[in-house]
């Protein structure tokens, strides 16, 4: 309550306006749901992965926390009348689903802000997509995804994960005596190749698998040095107590068999005073995960849902990828999107924004915008979408609790 009168004022909203959305967030969620987060809260062992999102920021005392829910509150408010509300409203307690339904209920509302009806969740031959959209008599329906900012959902994290299910195949069956320390150098080469980067994650465990048996099979004494299409593998033993040296590596972890309610995370005590374990050391150029190679897989991926309509809208919002904003005249992004024209006939329209945080503290939109056909969605409505949002804030939904 402290700091919603203190941070409230900031937003234009008064502390009793953002109480009220505090409150109406957390009945919309449920006194169930609620419960059973507070009780993670308790749990021995736990991680942040434990708790929704959402509950941290409902019992943070941040203004962006303070904004979330307030945002949240507001999309609510907008759609209290949709039928379709109720099944999003069970998106929103899994903690999965819960950051791209939030995506989903902000670009719905942001149509409705371009003069467009909006209906969630409208079916389709393969399910359920994200919102319908009708301009002029004519509908769209509207797919939306994005690319997780959270770095533990990274594609190097991914790597990482990959890297130590291929120790733990490789040393399951094998006796060993003490830890091994593994180290997996990207080149610069296979990263620049698109071939290799599609390969990597399969030809580097199958690489690590036969590194780490090659290792044993020799007695485990002399370090292993290992050439492959993608770079190199050595397989040594792990010093007693090893410490990383995290200015050499993108990324260093270790494999550790101690139970779970001794053991949380491997921070930065862990890696100063070292760990007797196995280890895995990952020397990955800065732009091994190829940021279009990535839009193109998720495009297709959105397009299966759409398969059967009539002028769908595919929206990817980017921010995820780190790499800055994408222009229309990017040739990378003009050949993805040709590419993927000629291959999808439902998809008649592709949009690639990113989310720049607006001054009241809520997501605006930028970004490019492809309309693939005649009959798209023009690209005066989503320039004018975007326009009018600049002048408008979803807080302003608030006004019905004040």
């Amino acid at each position: 309550m402290k700091a919603a009168q203190a941070i409230a004022p900031q937003f234009g909203m008064t502390a009793e306006v953002a109480l009220r959305a505090h409150a109406m967030v957390c009945s919309t969620m449920g006194s169930a749901w609620v419960d059973d987060q507070t009780r993670r809260i308790d749990f021995p062992g736990r991680t942040t992965a434990d708790v929704h999102p959402l509950f941290f920021a409902l019992s943070s005392q941040t203004d962006l926390s303070i904004i979330e829910v307030c945002q949240l509150a507001a999309l609510l408010l907008a759609f209290r009348s949709d039928p379709a509300l109720g099944e999003l409203i069970v998106s929103l307690r899994d903690p999965e689903k819960y950051g791209a339904t939030v995506i989903e209920l902000d670009l719905a509302w942001k149509f409705q802000g371009a003069g467009a009806a909006v209906a969630l969740a409208p079916a389709t031959k393969h399910g359920v997509a994200d919102c319908a959209v009708t301009l002029n008599g004519r509908q769209h329906i509207v797919e939306v995804s994005g690319f997780p900012s959270d770095p533990f959902k990274s594609d190097l994290m991914a790597f990482n994960g990959a890297m130590q299910h291929a120790l733990k195949a490789a040393t399951r069956k094998s006796e060993i005596s003490g830890h091994i320390a593994v180290e997996i150098i990207v080149s610069e080469a296979a990263a620049a190749s698109r071939r290799n980067l599609r390969m990597l994650r399969k030809d580097a465990h199958a690489g690590v698998v036969s590194s780490v048996r090659a290792f044993i099979n020799a007695g485990g004494e002399d370090r292993t040095h290992n050439s492959f299409d993608f770079g190199t593998i050595s397989v040594r033993h792990a010093e007693p107590r090893e410490r990383p040296d995290l200015k050499t590596w993108s990324m260093a972890s270790c494999l550790t068999e101690v139970p779970r309610s001794e053991f949380d995370f491997v921070g930065e005590l862990d890696y100063k005073n070292g760990r007797d374990t196995h280890w895995i050391y990952l020397a990955v150029p800065a732009d091994a995960f190829d940021a279009y190679d990535r839009i193109s897989r998720k495009l297709k991926i959105e397009a299966r849902q759409l398969r059967g309509c009539t002028d769908g809208v595919i929206v990817v919002a980017v921010n995820g990828l780190r790499k800055g904003l994408f222009e229309e005249s990017d040739a990378n992004l003009r050949r993805i999107v040709g590419d993927f024209a000629r291959n999808h006939r439902s998809t008649t329209a592709i949009a690639l924004p990113t989310r720049p945080r607006k001054r009241d503290g809520t997501s605006g939109l930028a970004g490019p915008y492809f309309a693939l056909t005649e009959s798209a969605l023009p690209r005066t409505v989503w320039d004018r979408m975007v326009a009018v949002d600049q002048g408008r804030s979803v807080l302003w939904e608030l006004d019905a609790l004040a």
